[in-house]
C-alpha cells in the first residue's frame, strides 16, 4: 500500500492544522531523531542477528569437528585392532614353528637315545663276547 502525492499533501495539511506552523520545525526533529534511532534499532538487531547466526554456524562447524575427530579416533581404534590381530597371527605363527622345532629336536633326542642305546648294547655284547672268549681260552 503505497501513498501518493495527494495524500502526503492532505497529511502535511492535517498537521500544520493541528500543531501549528511554530511547532512544525520542532515535529521534524522530533521526526527525524525517532527516524534514526527507529534505524539505529533495526541495525543493532540485524547486527544481533548476524551475530547469533555467526555463533550457530561456529557451532555447527565445532559439533561437525568433534564428529570427525570422533569418526577418526573410530578409525585409529580399528586400525590398532587390526594391527594387533596381525600381531597376533604372526606369534601364533611363530609358536607353530617353534613347536615344530621341538618335535624335531625330540625326535632327533630319541633317534640319538636311540643310537646310544644300540651303541651301549652292542659294547656290551662285545664285552659280554670278550668275557666269553678269555673265560675259554
Amino acid at each position: 500500500m503505497r501513498m501518493g502525492t495527494s495524500e502526503l499533501v492532505i497529511i502535511l495539511i492535517i498537521i500544520l492544522l493541528i500543531f501549528g506552523p511554530s511547532q512544525i520545525p520542532k515535529l521534524t526533529r522530533t521526526f527525524r531523531k525517532s527516524s534514526k534511532e527507529f534505524q539505529e534499532g533495526m541495525e543493532e538487531a540485524e547486527l544481533e542477528e548476524k551475530k547469533k547466526q555467526e555463533a550457530e554456524e561456529a557451532e555447527a562447524k565445532v559439533r561437525e569437528a568433534e564428529e570427525r575427530a570422533k569418526e577418526a579416533e573410530k578409525k585409529a581404534k580399528e586400525a590398532d585392532l587390526k594391527m594387533a590381530e596381525a600381531k597376533q597371527k604372526e606369534m601364533e605363527a611363530k609358536l607353530r614353528e617353534t613347536e615344530a622345532e621341538l618335535e624335531r629336536m625330540k625326535a632327533q633326542q630319541s633317534q640319538a637315545a636311540a643310537q646310544a642305546k644300540a651303541a651301549a648294547d652292542e659294547a656290551a655284547q662285545k664285552a659280554a663276547d670278550e668275557a666269553a672268549g678269555t673265560e675259554t681260552v
